[in-house]
């Protein structure tokens, strides 16, 4: 099917200078990812701060291509409340599945709650309830 993004909610149509600067991004990530296997391979590198390294290198990588792409959804929801002075309490959870060759499967679960009570009435200067 031709332009698929078309029938995906929350995208819109890119620019050709859009579309120059995404596959910059996308090229990068390729070679950063070959950086990140080679460090795996190397037997004096932590493998725990490959890993952190990596995982890091794909969120900055995620932030960029969403820069240009400027998706809407999730985010408006998030802005709203952030900006309506209402905090929000992130709750992170990692699960990993046995590695199948070389590559496993880390699964992140992130979810928050508002608190009913300072919706429409809270105090933006605090950080907790």
């Amino acid at each position: 099917m031709d332009n698929q993004h078309r029938e995906i909610k929350g995208y819109r149509e890119l620019s050709v200078e859009e579309i120059e600067l995404m596959n910059k991004v996308k090229t990068h990530g390729v070679a950063l990812g070959e950086l990140v296997e080679q460090l795996r391979a190397h037997p004096e590198t932590d493998k725990r701060w490959v890993s952190i390294g990596a995982t890091d290198l794909q969120t900055g990588l995620m932030a960029l291509t969403r820069s240009i792409a400027k998706p809407t959804f999730f985010i408006l929801p998030l802005l709203f409340l952030l900006l309506s002075g209402c905090g929000l309490n992130l709750h992170h959870t990692q699960a990993e599945d046995a590695p199948v060759g070389k590559y496993k499967t880390i699964h992140h679960t992130i979810t928050f709650e508002t608190h009913p009570q300072c919706v429409g009435s809270c105090n933006p200067d605090v950080k907790s309830w």
